[in-house]
């Protein structure tokens, strides 16, 4: 269990750094509040809404250990893209692309995290187990959050998401190795 806790833990962190300062990002472009909020509110959220939906079928098709890699490259993919159109000024179309590829990975991620955190838990303790788990992950988000802040101050919004895509691999390495030292005390 202690194991799945590091993977609860750096799980959401290569995007929810970005999730927290694609706003200001936005700000710092010049767009206005209008644009903001149809791009990260209505747009975003959307997006996300409908890929957690299309998680499940997902999941189910092709199993939840495939679902975890999966879900976690799309991470990776939206981190990198980020950086990518961050060299200069994206277009328009470019930040559509990024915005919904973030938040696509969002949705994906939230349903494989909370399928597997059901699966992980003490017979009548299902509650309290599921909740914990998934407070794991809110506070660690908090805590990547704010230092995404400070990341991207620090180091400019280009450097910064380059850093959360290397979030998003430093998390594959930890659910690989968590994953492969399951499978090796499993036999």
């Amino acid at each position: 269990m202690y194991k799945w806790v590091l993977v609860l833990i750096f799980y959401y962190s290569g995007i929810i750094g970005i999730l927290s300062m694609v706003k200001p990002y936005l700000v710092d472009l010049g767009y206005n509040i209008k644009q903001i909020g149809f791009l990260s509110g209505i747009l975003g959220t959307s997006v996300a809404a409908i890929s957690a939906f299309v998680a499940g079928f997902i999941v189910k098709k092709i199993g939840r250990k495939t679902s975890l890699y999966a879900f976690l490259a799309a991470s990776f993919g939206a981190g990198a893209f980020f950086w990518l159109i961050s060299h200069g000024t994206p277009s328009m179309s470019l930040l559509y692309a990024a915005v919904m590829l973030l938040w696509c990975s969002y949705g994906l991620s939230t349903v494989i995290i909370y399928t597997i955190a059901m699966d992980k838990v003490r017979p009548g303790c299902e509650g309290t187990d599921f909740t914990l788990q998934i407070v794991i992950t809110h506070l660690s988000g908090l805590i990547f959050a704010v230092i995404s802040g400070r990341l991207a101050d620090s180091f400019g919004y280009h450097n910064f998401f380059g850093i959360e895509a290397l979030f998003s691999l430093i998390a594959m390495i930890i659910l690989s190795i968590t994953l492969r030292q399951s499978n090796n005390a499993n036999q």
